[in-house]
């Protein structure tokens, strides 16, 4: 009897049931909605302002749909229907305010109730006043003794204390870096690398690091950079500039490959990072336009096969090569010269008149002879002097200063000397 009962109220529930409505799908789970608000005190927003449902392809990087609505006029929007599936694809929300003022794009994997999304606007700047370093980590990893390079990496987290959003368009002239968020960094930099979690926007090299031009709204965010420094001698000396000041700074070196020093830095420490020990300096409360003074000295240095290598490698030994055997030649030329000359000088002094002279110029040749540019006492002998006043005696007579006469008796005289102080 009660069996019979148990199914009659089974039955008769099924009947109840299937009466009521059904309850909703999985569609209707789906809805996508919030609202538009101020993020700025005193900005009030009008109704009807236009939100968009974007649809990415990651994998290509483009909007592939895009879905409208407005808000009424307790600032809420609303989307109805499913969402597209698939791995590659990414949703955005994206109002549509206007100009001067800044929305935040959500990305709806971050969203938690994606029926309760709230979009802010704000108002936008491009004070630099409410921005600020609370963090900032420079750390170097790497040391390539045998190329003479450092590899850093650098973590700063900046914060935007104020309601509204630093906004500065780079295209209007007269634009500098002083008007951007900036960081400096060692002189010598390469290879440069910037990501963070702000706004997409560039990033501009200059002279003395990089500034970029990304959006930055209330809040606080993480920027990394990563980049390549070669060092010559055995330190690198970086001027860190703190245009924003620091809450705290530390700068992190493999403990036996360098030392650290820093203006206002505390001693280094030892820290173990992972696998790696690290001597690890540190300091806080660094106000606006602070400049610390990191010092990085007794850095690794190439082995002496290597400096060989280096040196090779580049062309300072052919310039050195090239001087070398310049200098050589120049020496060989001016030795040749000068001991010709004092040959042609003692065989034209000795030589009986018509005579031909061994290893001086053949009868009727005529030998220029210069004026000897010593004198008797640094030519060293009594010999060597009298050779160099024949020389002279035959320069002055070819420029017709001597007459002939004389010329060949002081001529004779000379010769008879020379050959008794040869003796």
């Amino acid at each position: 009897m009660k069996f019979i009962v148990r199914v009659i109220l089974t039955l008769s529930a099924a009947a109840v049931l299937s009466g009521l409505p059904a309850l909703p799908s999985a569609s209707a789970q789906s809805l996508i909605g919030g609202h538009v608000v101020s993020g700025t005190a005193g900005l009030k927003l009008a109704p009807g302002v236009q939100v968009a449902l974007q649809t990415v392809d990651t994998s290509a990087g483009r909007i592939i749909a895009t879905k409208t609505a407005s808000t009424d006029a307790d600032g809420r929007f609303v989307f109805q229907g499913d969402l597209e599936s698939g791995s590659n694809l990414s949703f955005f929300l994206v109002a549509n305010v206007a100009s001067g003022l800044y929305a935040q794009e959500v990305d709806l994997a971050s969203a938690k109730d994606k029926s309760g999304v709230e979009i802010k606007v704000f108002e936008t700047t491009t004070s630099l006043e409410n921005i600020h370093v609370t963090s900032y980590v420079m750390l170097v990893p790497t040391i390539d003794a045998q190329t003479r390079l450092l590899g850093v990496l650098t973590v700063a987290d900046i914060q935007n204390t104020g309601d509204r959003v630093l906004l500065v368009d780079p295209s209007k002239p007269g634009i500098t870096g002083l008007e951007l968020v900036r960081f400096s960094l060692p002189e010598g930099f390469r290879d440069l690398a910037v990501e963070s979690d702000l706004p997409v926007g560039n990033t501009l090299e200059i002279g003395t690091g990089f500034a970029i031009t990304n959006p930055v709204p209330p809040g606080e965010f993480k920027l990394l950079m990563s980049y390549v420094v070669p060092y010559e001698g055995d330190s690198v000396v970086f001027p860190l500039k703190l245009p924003f000041g620091s809450d705290f700074v530390r700068v992190l070196l493999p403990e036996k490959q360098g030392r650290l020093t820093g203006d206002g830095m505390g001693a280094p420490q030892s820290v173990t990072i992972g696998e790696g020990i690290y001597a690890s300096m540190e300091g806080k409360d660094y106000q606006r336009n602070t400049t610390l003074n990191i010092v990085l000295a007794d850095l690794p240095q190439p082995a002496l096969m290597q400096k060989i290598e280096n040196f090779f490698d580049g062309r300072t030994y052919v310039l050195i090569l090239i001087w070398a055997v310049a200098v050589l030649m120049i020496g060989l030329l001016a030795y040749a010269f000068i001991a010709s000359r004092k040959r042609s000088k003692v065989a034209l002094a000795v030589a009986p008149e018509g005579a031909p002279v061994v290893g001086g110029p053949a009868p009727g040749v005529t030998v220029d002879v210069a004026a000897p540019s010593a004198s008797p006492v640094a030519l060293g002998s009594e010999r060597q002097r009298i050779v160099a006043e024949i020389a002279g005696l035959d320069d002055r007579h070819a420029d017709g200063k001597v007459p002939e006469a004389e010329y060949q008796a002081r001529r004779e005289e000379l010769k008879q000397q020379a050959l008794k102080a040869g003796r």
